[in-house]
């Protein structure tokens, strides 16, 4: 048996769905059951793990976790062997079987029904789903993550055949709006759904543009047309000279168009730029302080 104990709690779903797929990719390369807890793909997806994932955890005598610095490809992920606990996001579609990851994130028809129901009359097949992901990015984790340009949104569009619809998913609607205001192109956004939701109405849209995101790679990933085009970043999944590397997370057939402004968005002068920024901020608000005293 191995184990992902941790599974669930480690990113939001579309780190999930790595992390199962190189959960239970290794347990069928080794010819061992897997284990992993509840996770929320128990009630989205058509998982049908019976056969394969134990229900309880038996104690291990291994524990592999990634490297900190790559959650892209790590040959050692490979070395993986029988009574091993795992951790890490396992980030690329290096590591498991095509065929087989979309029988196993096969949308359960319930979870689904009533998004299906709402956008009825949008015509996916004819459209390009457009994902930008905010929040975090732009507040916490900006130092490594990144939002691109409104430019690379521009030209993505120009690139995909199919656009009767632009259709926005974000998990920031009014900062979407901002971004993409001089798109020049109608725009369909996509508002107050649940996670999983989105992600389905994501697989339906005919071609993607992608932000760097693992909730875009899947949306994208998981879409089965056959002539679709996926737009992703250039400049890959992290902010360029960050201490966290994966040279392997976009596909390699999906066209990538520069997303960042160069140097200025590098991690270093990003990162010199907020801490600037910040110190003079803060030397305004102790002047003030010491004005408003007097």
């Amino acid at each position: 048996m191995i184990a992902f104990s941790k599974l669930g709690t480690l990113g939001r779903l579309g780190n999930q769905l790595f992390q199962y797929a190189f959960l239970r990719t290794t347990a069928r390369r080794l010819g061992v059951p897997f284990y992993c807890p509840p996770w929320q793909g128990d009630e989205i997806f058509e998982l049908n793990d019976a056969s394969e994932r134990a229900t309880t955890c038996e104690p291990m005598k291994h524990r592999f976790v990634e490297p900190y610095a790559n959650t892209g490809f790590n040959p050692h992920a490979l070395q993986i062997v029988d009574e091993t606990e795992m951790q890490g996001y396992f980030q690329t579609p290096k590591y498991f079987d095509e065929r087989s990851v979309k029988q196993w994130f096969r949308f359960k028809p319930e979870p689904v029904a009533a998004v299906a129901q709402k956008y009825a009359s949008l015509d996916f097949a004819n459209s390009v789903g457009l994902h930008l992901r905010l929040g975090d990015f732009v507040t916490t984790f900006a130092n490594f993550f990144y939002v691109a340009t409104p430019d690379y949104y521009r030209k993505a569009v120009e690139r995909v055949p199919h656009k009767q619809n632009v259709i926005v998913f974000s998990d920031d609607i009014a900062g979407a709006r901002a971004i993409l205001k001089d798109l020049g192109r109608p725009l369909v956004f996509i508002e107050d759904n649940a996670a999983h939701e989105d992600l389905y109405l994501q697989t339906l849209c005919r071609d993607f543009i992608c932000s760097p995101s693992t909730y875009s790679w899947w949306g994208a990933w998981l879409n089965a047309y056959p002539d679709k085009t996926i737009i992703a970043p250039a400049e890959g999944l992290f902010r360029p000279g960050s201490p966290l590397n994966n040279k392997e997370f976009w596909p390699p057939e999906w066209p990538k168009i520069k997303a960042l402004r160069g140097l200025r968005d590098h991690h270093f002068i990003f990162t010199r730029e907020k801490k600037l920024v910040h110190k003079l901020r803060r030397a305004i608000e102790i002047t003030k302080g010491s004005f408003d005293r007097k």
